[in-house]
């Protein structure tokens, strides 16, 4: 049970860190060019390690991955998606998809069946159409905001 109540946790942390996530198309900005790219992305919370890539869109669109570890033998890794804009160093973003690709409990593949398995997915799903705001520091192809260190991915 300790195990689903840190990935319930791990799923609205991620989802707050990087504001995984607009509510249709975004305002044409001359910021948001700074931020288009592919970004890989690592960070420690809370006793998790975070490994995601983020695909930041010309269109304003994104779309993620995550690896989100608990413990040994115990991690999520899914994905999602939506539009984003960049105004300044403040990062705004909409989440339009969620999901759930893989789940391991106790080094065993847990089957899309199992009900916690249902219930993380459906975790993953929580916020669509859910508007987010937050700082972040972007310096060349570095880029930080919560508790991720980003590098530009060439």
């Amino acid at each position: 049970m300790r195990t689903m109540r840190s990935m319930f946790q791990a799923l609205a942390v991620a989802s707050a860190a990087m504001m995984v996530g607009a509510v249709g198309a975004p305002e044409a900005d001359n910021d948001n060019g700074q931020l288009v790219g592919r970004w890989a992305c690592t960070g420690q919370n809370r006793g998790m390690a975070f490994v995601s890539h983020f695909d930041y869109r010309p269109d304003g669109s994104y779309i993620s991955n995550q690896q989100i570890t608990f413990s040994p033998g115990n991690m999520i890794e899914g994905g999602g998606g939506g539009f984003w804009r960049l105004n300044g160093d403040v990062l705004t973003d909409t989440k339009t998809e969620g999901r759930l690709d893989r789940f391991i409990r106790n080094g065993v593949v847990v089957p899309e069946g199992d009900p916690e398995y249902q219930q993380v997915a459906a975790g993953a799903r929580a916020n669509l159409g859910a508007t987010t705001q937050g700082r972040i520091t972007l310096n060349g192809d570095r880029l930080t905001v919560g508790f991720y260190s980003c590098e530009r991915q060439r």
